[in-house]
């Protein structure tokens, strides 16, 4: 398996100390049903960040059995299909209440063979027997087999692991009962040898239950309030592929799961239907009266929460999936077919009450089809529940809608990815749980741009006296005497948000320290408030106490430190600096803040530091000094004040205007609708839509989408617009990219526009506007996809601010549709290509677009 042999050899090139402990004989070509692997307990952390920064792997899984123990599940592309490596990962061996071995002594003496590491025979040998006496002797041929092996193999050495493991009276008839193949007299004596296995650990190391026991509760803890099964809603009309899609995820997601348990409508905790057959007419019966559909909802809600906490919570705690075929929201569909006389408000009222699933999987079948497989409601009925369906996916914020008319393989392989994609975002959001976010990792980084060749480390304590003499320099620190003559310290009040986001502030002064806040653009009320807290907490000294101090000490001058080679860039000498760490993801960057001594910000300086990240400095600074060529009434950009290669990194240094600079609210004001308006107007052209870089660039990025769904749902929307653009030129026009509130400030009565980093000089139209609305009104207002489409075809304000973009641009209002749907289709793109994928983007996105392409299809 070559995956598997790349995967361990980039575990070895990064120093991850480890080993397999059995079953190696077999591989790469055959895997065992588990690979249970021992590493190091200083190199977990870096084996997961191999796993989960690994391009060819996905880690979608990771099960704590034990403490210290892991089970990591990873999925990976073979030939189309997709398959599963389960990596069982150890840092030591317990069971029942006691560690028996301890990493050092499972990685001593480790060899290699067929270019991995595998472990020592006697290592080997003592992991086996005390394994399958702790877990219960069983008659499995193959390790009985081994055992035997390794036995013959150690000869007086087996004797000696034996007398450890069971003392002197037991340990030699292990011996005698292996090498004369007693396996009966073996299994017999179980459970005297797995006490005497105890005892032996209690007799080295009487503390040995305590310390087990004190971690495992924590262990145990986690498992319950973040339990690692799957619970998911198919949803879809009669006929639709409810039972044929459950019963491929049942198969196609076993390796995942321990068991899989399917259930009807409702967890049935009193099983008052058990027995009864199919409904074959839906609409046969009569509605029920008010009073009686009130109490039937009331013993949904009993039987939906206590079965909930009873029939699936613990399925969820255990690692099952859980797979509902309908669920209460069918209510909301179909009252009909469950008799519901009573008004539709109380089923929404009580949908507040009800357990919500990991993922609603909702199909949609064209009615010909529907009809064509089961006719058991009219034509109307079947286009009314279909519409309803697609409404309820646009409301749910973890709906995926799919097309059920295709084939059943598709459809399923479809839905595979989807659960797979939502359990990898679901691991990195939990990571933090098991493997603790290392912020030196954050620093480490951030040195190897700031310091070149090795010439700067950051420490994590206040350099509070120095051990020579030593002056200081614009915030910086110069120590004399130091390797090479002179270090210069730049101290730092550290700032770590929970997502990952990280801001350096120079602890020069409180005025310095205020003002070097300006570098984070706070948007809701929270945030707001909480800049303005640690503000008032910094100028009055009372927050530094509170935040964690990094001090970077570096050696040499401009040609090897960034921030000396900006002062020498800026000409000035006394400068302090703060630094934006980036959000994590593949286009993570460093923005610095350079600021005078009396406080005010003079310049910030992008940086890019690897390909990606490079490439995105460089177009920013493109874009700027394009801008600069030209004359805005609305808005004004920042200067370039430098841009160029700095040993191997892009910088794009950019001035900050003079005055006053305020925050913009998250409406589209006509001031930004008339920046976006002015920037589009500078470059109108009308273009055939194939003739487009912008088509040209979407449809080669839908080629390269390797997941079927996604390509899917964008193969459709292009054809859709292909539909709908039925004349032979489409506007398009200069875009920003990132026309958000957090990119724009107001300064002298005009718009400050910056991040110019996704600019691009052939963008569909309204582009801009349409980002605008989609980001605030997801992002910020909480808005479900469904109401951000309905917004912005017949909403007031966002369908009005649309039509007075198009105003002048001689562009018909029937384009509006499928300009939206292009700038949708060419953010989808651009996200189903990005690693690790962005699930919760991408389903937005999805639903979006195709809640646009059946709103077409019913007009």
């Amino acid at each position: 398996m070559a995956c598997l042999r790349e995967l361990l050899a980039e575990f070895e090139n990064r120093g991850v100390r480890y080993c397999i402990l059995h079953g190696w004989q077999s591989l790469p070509d055959h895997l065992p049903s588990d690979l249970d692997i021992v590493v190091h307990p200083s190199d977990l952390n870096k084996l997961e960040r191999i796993l989960r920064n690994s391009e060819s792997i996905k880690l979608v899984q990771l099960v704590e059995y034990k403490t210290s123990c892991y089970r990591f599940d990873l999925a990976f592309k073979e030939n189309e299909a997709t398959r599963f490596i389960p990596l069982d990962t150890a840092s030591d061996y317990r069971w029942d209440g006691f560690v028996f071995f301890e990493a050092e002594e499972l990685l001593a003496d480790r060899k290699k063979w067929n270019g991995f590491w595998v472990a020592a025979p006697k290592v080997e040998f003592a992991y086996l027997l005390a394994k399958r006496v702790s877990k219960g002797i069983q008659s499995d041929r193959q390790k009985i087999i081994r055992l035997q092996e390794l036995c013959n193999a150690l000869g007086e050495n087996a004797y000696v692991i034996t007398l450890r493991l069971f003392g002197a009276s037991l340990g030699e008839k292990v011996i005698r009962w292996i090498t004369n193949s007693d396996w009966e007299n073996l299994e017999a004596h179980a459970p005297s040898l797995k006490q005497a296995l105890h005892w032996e650990v209690v007799k080295r190391d009487p503390l040995n239950p305590v310390c087990y026991w004190a971690s495992e509760l924590k262990r145990i803890w986690l498992r319950l309030k973040y339990p690692t099964g799957l619970f998911v809603v198919v949803l879809g009309p009669d006929a639709a592929g409810k039972s044929t899609l459950i019963q491929h995820l049942q198969n196609n997601l076993a390796p995942l799961f321990r068991r899989s348990t399917v259930f009807h409508l409702y967890p049935n905790l009193f099983e008052v239907r058990k027995g009864q057959g199919p409904v074959t007419n839906p609409h046969g019966k009569s509605l029920r009266s008010w009073l009686t559909s009130l109490l039937k909802m009331l013993y949904y809600l009993v039987d939906y929460d206590l079965g909930y906490l009873i029939k699936i919570w613990l399925q969820l705690v255990r690692s099952n999936v859980v797979l509902f075929d309908r669920y209460y929201d069918d209510l909301l569909v179909d009252p009909c077919r469950y008799r519901y006389g009573g008004p539709k408000w109380l089923v929404s009222f009580f949908r507040f009450f009800i357990p919500k699933p990991d993922l609603f999987l909702i199909l949609d079948v064209p009615e010909e089809q529907i009809i064509a497989r089961k006719q058991e409601v009219s034509h109307e009925e079947i286009k009314r529940q279909r519409q309803a369906y697609c409404q309820l996916a646009s409301e749910l914020p973890n709906a995926i809608l799919l097309d059920g008319s295709l084939k059943a393989d598709f459809v399923a392989q479809s839905a595979e990815e989807i659960i797979l994609d939502y359990m990898q975002e679901r691991y990195l959001n939990r990571r933090s749980n098991y493997f603790h976010r290392n912020d030196f990792e954050t620093l480490n980084w951030l040195e190897t741009i700031l310091c070149s060749s090795g010439k700067g480390r950051f420490v994590s304590s206040p350099l509070l006296s120095f051990p020579h003499s030593a002056s200081r320099s614009g915030g910086s620190a110069i120590l004399l005497g130091g390797v090479g003559g002179q270090s210069r310290v730049n101290s730092f009040n550290w700032l770590s948000l929970k997502d990952g986001r990280g801001y350096l502030i120079p602890s020069e002064s409180s005025e310095v320290a205020v003002n070097a806040l300006d570098i984070y653009n706070a948007q809701n009320f929270r945030t707001k408030f909480l800049k303005q807290l640690l503000g008032i907490g910094l100028r009055t000294g009372m927050a530094q106490p509170f935040l964690r101090k990094a001090s970077l000490i570096s050696e040499g001058d401009a040609n090897f430190l960034l921030l000396e080679y900006i002062k020498k860039l800026l000409g000035q000498k006394n400068l302090s600096f703060a630094v934006s760490l980036g959000t994590p993801g593949t286009h993570r960057k460093p923005v610095i803040g350079a600021l005078s001594s009396d406080g005010a910000i003079l310049a910030y300086c992008k940086v890019g530091w690897d390909e990606a990240t490079n490439v995105l400095v460089q177009r920013d600074a493109e874009a700027l000094r394009r801008m600069m060529k030209s004359h805005f009434t609305s808005f004004v950009t920042p200067r370039v004040l430098h841009s160029g290669w700095w040993n191997g990194k892009y910088l794009c240094v950019q001035s900050v205007p003079a005055g006053k600079m305020n925050a913009v609210s998250g409406e589209l004001t006509s001031q930004c609708l008339n920046a976006a308006k002015e920037l589009a107007a500078s470059s109108l052209r009308q273009l055939p839509l194939a003739e487009s870089d912008f088509w040209k660039n979407l449809i080669t990025r839908v080629e390269k989408v390797p997941d079927v769904y996604y390509r899917s749902v964008l193969e459709q929307g292009v054809n859709k617009v292909k539909e709908c653009s039925d004349r032979k030129h489409v506007p398009f026009h200069f875009r920003h990219g990132d026309f958000t509130p957090w990119n724009m400030k107001r300064t002298n009565g005009r718009l400050l526009l910056f991040d110019w980093e996704y600019f691009d000089p052939v963008s569909s139209c309204g582009w801009d506007i349409f980002h605008f609305f989609v980001q605030t009104m997801q992002l910020l207002n909480k808005k479900t996809p469904g109401d951000v489409c309905r917004e912005l075809q017949k909403g007031k304000k966002a369908y009005g601010c649309i039509m007075e973009f198009i105003k002048g641009f001689e562009v018909e209002e029937k384009l509006i549709k499928p300009s939206f749907l292009m700038y949708l289709l060419d953010r989808l793109s651009f996200y189903a290509l990005e690693k690790p994928l962005d699930f919760h983007s991408l389903n937005r996105l999805t639903t979006m677009i195709g809640y646009l392409v059946r709103e077409s299809e019913v007009e």
